[in-house]
């Protein structure tokens, strides 16, 4: 899936203030935010990451999908909730979806963020009426008064950093 220039031009990340929290957004009106607890686990232990999708426009076929890697395993858990909340003066339809990430190694790791993909409706211009025999205006394709297309849209969260702590030394035995 390819993202058009323009939106490509619209791409911005700022960061959240308060540790662990991050957010990635395109203007105008969607956004990911990002929680991680805790963000310096013990090795093979599990930290939750929360990700929150924040949307003042309406997505269709929305995909989220956070990966692991060879250093990293992870899991989706429990069930994904919606609902709506206020933010930066503006009331957005809010997506929480949680995971749990296992660390395979001591060190500072880095996971690609979660990678929303979607599509939105897009106006192209003002509809154009068109008049029939018998008076009546048939505007093409409109959508409130304008003409619309659908356009892909592609968000990746920021990279989650993770300072995963090495077995502690009481832990020992096979079965840690």
């Amino acid at each position: 899936m390819s993202i058009p220039r323009a939106a490509l031009a619209l791409l911005a990340l700022a960061a959240l203030a308060g540790p662990g929290a991050c957010i990635a957004a395109p203007a105008p009106g969607v956004f990911i935010e990002t929680r991680v607890r805790p963000a310096d686990p013990y090795v093979q232990a599990a930290a939750r990451v929360t990700v929150r999708v924040y949307s003042a426009r309406s997505l269709y076929h929305a995909e989220l999908d956070l990966e692991g890697t060879a250093d990293a395993v992870v899991h989706r858990v429990g069930a994904d909730q919606s609902g709506r909340a206020r933010r930066y003066g503006r009331v957005y339809d809010v997506f929480t979806r949680q995971y749990l990430v296992f660390a395979q190694r001591s060190g500072r790791l880095a996971l690609p963020g979660a990678l929303l993909s979607a599509e939105v409706v897009a106006p192209i211009r003002p509809a154009v009426p068109y008049d029939d025999p018998g008076g009546r205006s048939l505007a093409p394709y409109g959508y409130d008064g304008a003409v619309v297309s659908v356009v892909p849209l592609q968000l990746r969260g920021q990279t989650i950093a993770l300072d995963v702590r090495p077995r502690p030394p009481q832990a020992a035995g096979a079965s840690y």
